[in-house]
């Protein structure tokens, strides 16, 4: 009986200390994030050793990389989780030089993924966002005595932000199919 004892408190403690690690584990974290492209980067027409990467629709480039070819210093900050990127004024007026030769997050799938990403959000999001605008515009129009009207106006401008948000993300999409010219 003092081992099953010992065995199910030994099993309570830690599940206790596991669950709060494994809730704050991906906050700051890539891991689960496809990588959905890889750049090469030019600073003044000079290539950077380290790729710029397109995660999570979002570009990450090599800061580091990026300010020490531009002629800055740059120190990180802890305790604060700031970067520092120090340049000089002629540095400065050479930053319309430095490009990342893609920031389209589509340009590294291949044509299928491409269209059938274009498809679900053609076919089911956006359908499924004018819907929501309709129901919210409707029961503006016409409130229940239970309507939250603020809450409802600030439910339907979130609605059409994400249907701007899905018009954009498919102009990047024909973007990345078209061929270059």
């Amino acid at each position: 009986m003092k081992k099953f004892k010992q065995l199910f408190i030994g099993i309570i403690v830690g599940l206790v200390l596991s669950v709060p690690v494994g809730a704050f584990a991906n906050q700051l974290s890539l891991v689960g994030n496809k990588i959905t492209g890889e750049y090469t980067v030019l600073v003044n027409g000079s290539e950077l050793s380290d790729k710029a990467i397109v995660a999570g629709n979002k570009t990450f480039a090599p800061v580091r990389a990026f300010s020490e070819k531009m002629g800055g210093d740059i120190s990180v900050d802890n305790n604060t989780k700031i970067v520092k990127i120090t340049t000089t004024e002629e540095a400065i007026q050479d930053e319309t030089d430095a490009e990342i030769v893609s920031s389209n997050p589509y340009d590294g799938l291949t044509e299928r993924e491409i269209s059938e990403k274009k498809s679900f959000m053609t076919k089911t999001l956006i359908p499924q966002t004018e819907a929501a605008i309709n129901a919210y515009e409707e029961e503006l129009q016409n409130p229940k005595s239970t309507t939250n009207v603020e809450k409802t106006k600030a439910a339907l401008e979130k609605v059409k932000k994400r249907l701007e948000e899905y018009n954009e993300a498919l102009k990047l999409m024909d973007e990345a199919l078209s061929p270059a010219a």
